[in-house]
């Protein structure tokens, strides 16, 4: 005959438990629904954080205000800089194949290879059917490159208050 063993486990122990799954559950969702916020936060303090030295260094010929006024323009200047020499080879490159496509399609026309595996696989009407979901594909892209001008504004302009305030938190 065997013994069972019972444990007793009172009500509020369970409720406790209980409530400590649910908060932690509630922290979890919360940390992701901010999580884009924080991380634009902590970009921002790491910025104003490095670029103090420049700032302090800056403020011997001018008041603090007019040396964060000159760090963060240079900022924007570096940032524009990588920006163009990041933008203008790919916009060249875009038009560049936007202009060689149509003799593209015309090489591929006249290639037996390609001709056959369009028979067998039917290519030409994929590639329609993909070129028809394109624009929401660009929508989407648009939505995102949108995105990503808002976070680096509001990255900018919390570095920028960050670097005026920096001396008084410290």
């Amino acid at each position: 005959m065997v013994d069972r063993m019972v444990i007793d486990v009172p009500t509020r122990t369970i409720v406790r438990v209980i409530a400590l799954v649910l908060a932690a559950a509630a922290a979890v969702q919360i940390l992701d629904a901010v999580s884009r916020v924080l991380t634009w936060i902590a970009v921002s303090i790491f910025l104003a954080v490095a670029l103090e030295p420049v700032v302090r260094v800056t403020e011997r010929w001018m008041s603090r205000t007019w040396a964060v006024l000159t760090v963060f323009v240079g900022l924007l200047a570096l940032v524009a800089l990588f920006l163009a020499v990041l933008i203008i080879p790919i916009a060249t490159q875009v038009d560049d194949l936007r202009d060689a496509a149509p003799g593209y399609l015309q090489r591929l026309e006249r290639n037996q290879t390609i001709r056959d595996l369009n028979q067998r696989y039917k290519l030409v009407q994929k590639a329609q059917d993909a070129a028809q979901q394109a624009p929401a594909r660009v929508f989407g892209a648009a939505g995102r490159f949108v995105n990503g001008v808002v976070a680096t504004l509001t990255v900018l302009f919390l570095t920028l208050f960050l670097m005026f305030e920096l001396p008084a938190i410290s």
